[in-house]
């Protein structure tokens, strides 16, 4: 399980030598060593997520609108600033 995790994070972000593969190639990968490096049915559960594959193409989606940073983009809840004391 944390071989094919470690995979698909590996293949599925940015890396300081190579950009973030498509998910197809991704896929394409698993399928490539499964019974060989990881466990076929594991593989093909990763294969046929529905939450794997939304993760992968929400990082790659972010990759395409790269001008706008994602916390500027989301920024959430801001935290509340201590005021010091005088």
């Amino acid at each position: 399980i944390i071989m094919v995790a470690d995979t698909l994070d590996a293949m599925t972000t940015d890396r300081p030598y190579r950009r973030a593969l498509p998910f197809e190639s991704v896929v394409n990968e698993l399928r490539r060593y499964s019974g060989a490096q990881f466990d076929p049915r594991l593989a093909e559960i990763a294969v046929d997520s529905a939450a794997v594959r939304r993760l992968a193409t929400s990082i790659l989606s972010e990759r395409q609108t790269p001008s706008v940073p994602r916390a500027m983009r989301d920024p959430g809840p801001r935290p509340e600033r201590a005021v010091a004391k005088r």
